[in-house]
């Protein structure tokens, strides 16, 4: 848990790349394994074990969220996407995962996937205002972007 609180000041004083980083580097021993190998010879149908492991699966989904996060700041839109689309798997029911899976879906141009991750969104939280918010314009921006591709294509295809 230490680095994960030293990972969020480096994020709340600004410093992303640093806060990065640092959550990838969690990251890695979530991903790598670490975590089966230390509870070799563990019990892990007692509840303890089940607790523990909980408890760290929130903080896998937390720093995988994190990353998406940094990962948008940084201009990352593509990296972002895919970082939040595995904290979807991970969790269904994040609305924070596919809030940041829209927004850098949306950033890289893929509207229809940014479309729907939005509203997976809105229907896991209607009263989440700031994704609301995010709803609403990317609907619109997506409307947008089908009309002007109606238009450019009709020229084409009527000529």
């Amino acid at each position: 848990m230490h680095k994960k609180d030293c990972a969020t000041k480096l994020f709340k004083l600004g410093k992303i790349d640093k806060a990065c980083r640092l959550y990838q580097k969690i990251n890695e021993y979530f991903n790598f394994g670490d975590l089966d190998t230390a509870a070799k010879g563990e019990d892990k149908e007692s509840e303890e074990y089940r607790r523990v492991r909980e408890g760290l699966d929130v903080v896998k989904r937390q720093c995988f969220l994190n990353v998406a996060i940094c990962k948008y700041k940084q201009g990352q839109y593509q990296s972002c996407a895919n970082v939040a689309n595995e904290v979807v798997e991970m969790d269904p029911k994040s609305v924070k995962g596919y809030f940041w899976l829209a927004k850098g879906q949306f950033n890289v141009k893929n509207y229809k996937e940014a479309v729907k991750a939005i509203e997976a969104a809105y229907k896991l939280d209607p009263n989440n205002q700031q994704v609301k918010q995010e709803y609403e314009r990317m609907k619109a921006e997506y409307q947008k972007f089908i009309a002007s591709e109606q238009k450019k294509y009709s020229k084409i295809f009527a000529n």
